[in-house]
């Protein structure tokens, strides 16, 4: 309670009001419909390829992954105003789907942005595995190199996050 007591009066009138908007969002009610299968700050590790020097990996932590009726469903926050298309978004939604269908040996999933300000539009689209292997092999989104030796590489999907290789 502090803390928000201590945020200037225009700033935190218009954080409540983002928080108003968000909480009655068609997000935040498909996380209360699939709270059991909502999982927030879900953390993933993949191995893209390898070159003769060394192996790409991607690593990253969604911000939502819902397993739905419909499939599996990651969305990202933005706390930026909408933009019409993912953009600058793509190469980090490309990652996080490629990483969902891997592990849990799907062809697709869906992507979104929510985005938390102005009308917190939420933008969605379905994902084939195939086409965001393509885009990250291309080298839209080049992921950096790490060390292969501190995560727990597993194909089901544990609560505490996804690793596979």
């Amino acid at each position: 309670r502090l803390v928000w007591t201590s945020i200037p009066g225009k700033l935190r009138d218009q954080l409540e009001e983002n928080l108003r908007k968000f909480f009655t969002s068609k997000l935040a009610d498909l996380m209360r419909k699939n709270a059991p299968q909502v999982r927030r700050e879900y953390p993933f590790t993949f191995l893209l390829g390898h070159t003769a020097a060394e192996e790409q990996f991607v690593t990253g932590k969604v911000d939502v992954l819902i397993f739905g009726e419909s499939g599996v469903e990651i969305y990202d926050y933005k706390y930026t105003d909408a933009t019409k298309d993912f953009g600058e978004y793509e190469g980090q939604l490309m990652a996080y789907a490629l990483a969902a269908c891997t592990a849990f040996d799907l062809p697709q999933a869906t992507v979104g942005l929510q985005f938390l300000l102005g009308d917190q539009q939420l933008l969605t689209t379905p994902v084939d595995r195939r086409a965001a292997k393509d885009y990250l092999l291309a080298g839209s989104a080049p992921p950096a190199p790490i060390d292969s030796s501190v995560f727990d590489f597993t194909s089901s999907p544990p609560a505490g996050g996804i690793g596979l290789r």
